[in-house]
């Protein structure tokens, strides 16, 4: 009896020269940001901000990549891996394989190496089959059981090593439109189970708004934003009560700025001076340039002008936004540079 039947089957960010306001307005956006939980999954000191800009709780700090290489230091994983990974700011150990190429390594922390195996399915969808030792999860099972949806799967899979030395398996795919999503698998029980998901890339080769893992299962990475236009933002992911990887929504969103994003204005328009429908207004003028400096994704979005004046405007549904006079126009014919990409 071999080896193998022995195992048990088991994206330019350049921000246009505005005003000195302009910069500290957005810090004070950034310094905003909290989170509001979806799922509380501990209690916890409440979120301050690294220099980074990245919430951390005050907890007792979680191993890092490096000390669970310590604690593993005779594992060396055997693989195709490749050099690309998420940012610096990331603790967590992601070690990265082509599709195709199989990898040993202990999954579940039983001190015995699993063999894993991620591949293209054979098929007209293009999805992906996970092969564990023997058993085999094809793209069928990894939707109907696990409701993993691969739509255009990149070409490379991660192994993330957390701070507690527990592993999960990455599935990367690109999505229809711009829309990237990293599906989480574990070993469990002796088989692959569903752990969550989180938008965005895990590697730095797709651009400098790649994931940032850390230790303690906390994940920021690039979510899509749901109104006025097509732009990102950071989001935090943190695993539930289950273990299940799920969204911490936050109080104020900071999207993601590009060269050329600023918005042009069709016409003169009234904006709010606070997040408050019964707050004091100012009337920007007609061919102004406006920076978004920040949403709460829901129906508030924070605009600058280049000379320095701030404000907000309310909206309604994904383009409807609400004029303090109680009318109601749709953004575009408001503004001129929207993205409305698909």
């Amino acid at each position: 009896m071999d080896n193998r039947e022995r195992r048990s089957a088991k994206k330019r960010f350049t921000k246009k020269r505005f005003t000195v306001a302009a910069i500290l307005v957005t810090a004070m956006l950034l310094a905003a940001c909290t989170d509001r939980n979806v799922s509380k999954t501990e209690e916890t000191q409440p979120p301050v901000l690294t220099e980074n800009g990245h919430e951390e709780e005050q907890t007792a700090p979680a191993k890092t990549a490096e000390s669970v290489q310590d604690v593993n230091q005779t594992e060396q994983p055997t693989g195709g891996q490749t050099q690309s990974g998420p940012l610096p700011d990331s603790d967590a150990e992601v070690l990265t394989f082509p599709l195709g190429s199989s990898v040993e390594l202990d999954l579940d922390g039983d001190k015995t190496p699993e063999e894993l195996e991620i591949f293209k399915a054979d098929s007209a969808s293009g999805g992906l089959n996970c092969r564990l030792d023997d058993m085999v999860y094809d793209e069928k099972y990894l939707l109907d059981e696990m409701g993993v949806y691969l739509d255009n799967p990149g070409e490379e899979y991660y192994i993330i090593t957390w701070g507690d030395g527990s592993r999960s398996v990455g599935l990367f795919d690109q999505g229809p439109s711009d829309d990237p999503v990293v599906s989480l698998l574990r070993l469990e029980s002796g088989g692959l189970r569903y752990e969550g998901s989180f938008t965005g890339y895990i590697s730095t080769d797709y651009g400098p708004q790649a994931a940032v893992l850390k230790g303690d299962k906390t994940v920021y990475s690039r979510k899509r934003l749901q109104l006025l236009q097509t732009w990102w933002a950071e989001g935090t992911w943190r695993p539930d009560a289950n273990g299940m990887m799920t969204e911490v929504l936050r109080d104020l969103y900071v999207p993601y700025a590009y060269e050329g994003s600023e918005l042009i204005l069709h016409t003169d328009l009234e904006l709010y001076r606070e997040m408050d429908r019964q707050a004091e207004t100012l009337t920007v003028p007609k061919g102004t340039a406006l920076l978004c400096t920040g949403t709460d994704d829901l129906n508030w979005i924070g605009l600058q002008s280049d000379s320095g004046e701030t404000g907000w405007v309310y909206m309604e549904n994904f383009c409807d936004m609400v004029l303090p006079d109680g009318s109601t126009v749709n953004a575009q014919d408001i503004f001129e540079n929207l993205n409305m990409a698909d």
